[in-house]
Parts: C-alpha cells; structure tokens; sequence
C-alpha cells in the first residue's frame, strides 16, 4: 500500500502570480481566494504513508464490523406484549365460558396477531431448531409427567365440560382441537419464553433489559424466574418449576432464545399427544 505525494502548491507572490495567470494546478483554490489564505493552507503536512493491513487483521472478529450479531434478544416491549395479550384474552374468554373452554381460538388469533405485528422486532428467519433443544424438550415432557398431578376427577373428562368432542361434536370439535394444539405449540411457547426467559431472567441480572448479553447467568435469575413460571401453573407448580429450569438451561446452552422456545414446544408437543391419544383433557389444564 502506498500514496501518491501531492503536488507543491504556490506559496505568497509565487500563489498570487499563478492565480492571477490561471496556472495553478488544478487541486489550487479558486481565484477569488485571497492570497493569505493560500498561504494559510499551504502549510498543511502531507499525508503519512498507509501501513501495510495483514489478511489475519482482516479476518479478526475484531475487525468484522459488518458482520451481523450471532445472538440476540427482542426488546423488552416486545417479550411482553404477547403475553400480556394472552393473559387478558384468557380472563376474558374464561369470564364468559363456564365448563367447557369454547371461546380458546380466540388466544390463539389475538397472540398470532401480536407476533405478527412484532415479526420485525422478533426477527423469525433467523431463528434455527437445535437437535439438543428437542432432547431438553422431550425430557422435560417426562419430568412433567412423574411430577404433575393427577386430575382431581378423572371421570371429568369423559364430559362435556372436557372432551371437545361431546362438547362441539365430530366437526367443530375437530376445529377446536386444531386450534388447542396450535396454542399449545405455537402461540404459547413463543409468548411464555418471550416473558419468563427472554425478559424477566434477564431483568433479575440487571434493570436495564436491553443491556444484558442473552443467556447471561445469576442463580438468582436461574431460580426465581423458573419458580415464577411454576407458579403460573397453578396446582402443578412444583412440575413447572422444574420445567422452567429445563427451558433456562436450554437457553444457556448456546445463549439464544429460540432454543428455549423449540424445548418448549417439544414438550407440548408430546403433552398434546399424549392427551388427545388418551382422552386425559385434563392434562393439558
């Protein structure tokens, strides 16, 4: 790498002269330009010589500013607004049902309509399925089992206060299952691990959420926003404790919330398999 030395520019009389004449080179000022000022910037230091730049400098990761970041977390708004408008859409649907849940398809439209809108924010194509995180998914599914407890009225959900199908019927109640398990894997997996996992771990570590790398560890983060999404389960606090400090480690492990997102879905996945192959309605709460 080198550079061009730039041509002498006229100084004092000499300036003058050349300007005057129209000689001046063709960098020089413009002729209405008074002769001291030509002076003035005559002085300027020519320019030092570029130092060589090594391919290794090129290739650092220090070096590729124009790289995208691998990791990432939604902003704050965006990690709660979904569920925000699951928990409302649900204490509404449920203040005008009574037995069973008729109205479900409703949380699941209104939380699809908020991830749309935030799909900018949540930027979905990169996002990726990690083989560990299924695993991490398919055992919490066996966790959840061995320690949720059993329904209080197993009969219960040979009713219709349970069972879509004599409920609704063989065709709607086969919408309304489509739209149970759309819920159930999609919508909210993704609006759960948004708040618990995306923002409120993160918020335990430091107020400003927006500021703290993703996946960053404190156990009193680890702990307390794991017994907080347990608590969300009601009587099955204790296998959603358990669950949330699956979904915590699976975020860890590469440091990006998709993953927590994918191990949650898997174990829904299997939960909403497991309830439609038994008839046990009410597993799914």
């Amino acid at each position: 790498f080198f550079t061009l030395d730039p041509a002498p520019v006229p100084t004092g009389t000499a300036a003058a002269g050349a300007l005057a004449t129209g000689t001046a080179h063709p960098g020089a000022p413009p002729a209405w330009l008074p002769v001291s000022t030509v002076s003035t910037v005559s002085t300027v230091s020519p320019v030092s010589p570029v130092s060589p730049v090594s391919l290794e400098s090129l290739e650092s990761p220090a070096n590729a500013l124009s790289e995208p970041p691998t990791v990432f977390l939604p902003p704050a708004t965006a990690c709660l607004v979904p569920f925000v408008t699951l928990m409302a859409v649900t204490m509404l649907t449920q203040a005008f049902t009574s037995g069973f849940d008729l109205l479900y398809p409703l949380r699941v439209v209104a939380v699809a309509g908020v991830l749309f809108t935030l799909r900018g924010q949540l930027r979905w194509r990169e996002w990726s399925i990690s083989p560990a995180a299924v695993a991490i998914g398919a055992a919490t599914f066996a966790a959840w089992m061995l320690l949720a407890p059993g329904p209080a009225d197993p009969a219960a959900d040979a009713t219709a206060a349970r069972d879509p199908f004599l409920a609704l019927g063989r065709p709607w109640g086969t919408a309304w299952l489509l739209f149970r398990a759309v819920g159930a894997i999609v919508t909210v997996p993704v609006a759960e691990e948004l708040a618990f996992r995306g923002f409120l771990l993160h918020r335990l570590v430091e107020e400003d959420v927006d500021r703290v790398p993703p996946g960053t560890f404190t156990w009193l983060s680890f702990l307390a926003s794991s017994l907080a999404f347990g608590a969300l389960h009601g009587s099955a606090w204790l296998a959603g404790s358990v669950a949330g400090a699956f979904f915590a480690v699976a975020l860890y492990r590469r440091r990006r919330l998709v993953d927590a997102v994918v191990a949650h879905a898997t174990t829904n996945a299997l939960l909403t398999a497991y309830v439609i192959a038994t008839g046990s309605w009410s597993s799914w709460g």
